[in-house]
């Protein structure tokens, strides 16, 4: 019968990180493998990636989609690619959020219920096989772990800057800016001397989303959010006035020719505080 393990020679063989890292990763892709093959043997045209938004989504109905992002530790791009999906396939509805005009909730219609049961069933089976020769004590610890590992990435991927003197900003402009342009943003970027890898760490998002948004990819509200204040996070601020059209003005910095450059916007200079 499976111990918990407790003592230091107990768990002795886990205390390389490396080793607790691959091992972690391959239990996921084995079970990630697993499921795919047993959603094939089911007649179930989902991924486990779209079966977990569908069982999330169930679970707490309503969400907007960058709680639900959140909820499952991905990326807002990422969960707006995979909704599209199942939007498509009538699985998720889009429903307009009576407390800001840019978001969505995400519901599930009636006719994917019993889908998601299905899901659901599959899951608990193949989590029961996986968790043979354990007792309900080692199963309870196990679970408690994983679900504190995940707060614990999930914490670190928010990123520092939401602690760091910035969510006052972040609270001031929620659900009133307009979004900022692919120019602004590029604009902003390069007055402030971020790379794309830079503004992908700091907004949270990976760098081919930058690359996507500059580019004029239309993307969701969230990814604007999270790169808007991203920007004004490093002292960007995103105008526009009449006979000027969208533009940035950079608090304490002086307007760099990348940004003087582009025919899309004015950048203005100030020197503030």
């Amino acid at each position: 019968m499976q111990k918990i393990p407790t003592s230091s020679e107990e768990v002795s063989s886990l205390e390389a990180p490396e080793e607790f890292v691959l091992t972690l990763e391959a239990v996921a892709r084995a079970f990630r493998r697993q499921l795919s093959f047993e959603f094939e043997a089911a007649g179930l045209s989902v991924s486990p990636t779209e079966a977990r938004v569908l069982v999330c989504v169930k679970r707490n109905a309503g969400l907007r989609q960058t709680q639900l992002a959140q909820l499952l530790s991905c990326e807002a791009m990422t969960i707006v690619g995979v909704l599209d999906r199942l939007e498509a396939a009538g699985l998720v509805e889009r429903k307009p959020d009576e407390d800001d005009r840019r978001a969505k909730r995400i519901v599930l219609p009636s006719s994917a219920v019993r889908l998601v049961e299905q899901i659901e069933t599959i899951l608990a089976e193949l989590t029961a096989r996986a968790e043979q020769g354990l007792d309900s004590g080692s199963k309870v610890w196990l679970r408690d772990a994983l679900s504190r590992i995940q707060a614990n990435l999930a914490t670190v991927a928010a990123g520092e800057y939401l602690e760091s003197g910035n969510a006052n900003d972040q609270a001031r402009h929620k659900g009133k800016d307009e979004p900022i342009s692919p120019a602004q943003c590029r604009m902003a970027r390069a007055g402030l001397g971020l790379s794309v890898r830079g503004l992908a760490k700091l907004a949270q998002v990976s760098g081919l989303t930058v690359i996507r948004f500059e580019s004029g990819t239309p993307g969701a509200e969230e990814v604007n959010d999270a790169l808007r204040f991203a920007l004004e996070a490093g002292s960007a601020e995103f105008i526009n006035e009449p006979g000027t059209g969208p533009g940035v003005r950079l608090r304490n910095r002086n307007c760099g020719s990348a940004e003087r450059g582009l025919a899309s916007g004015a950048c203005q200079e100030a020197n503030v505080g």
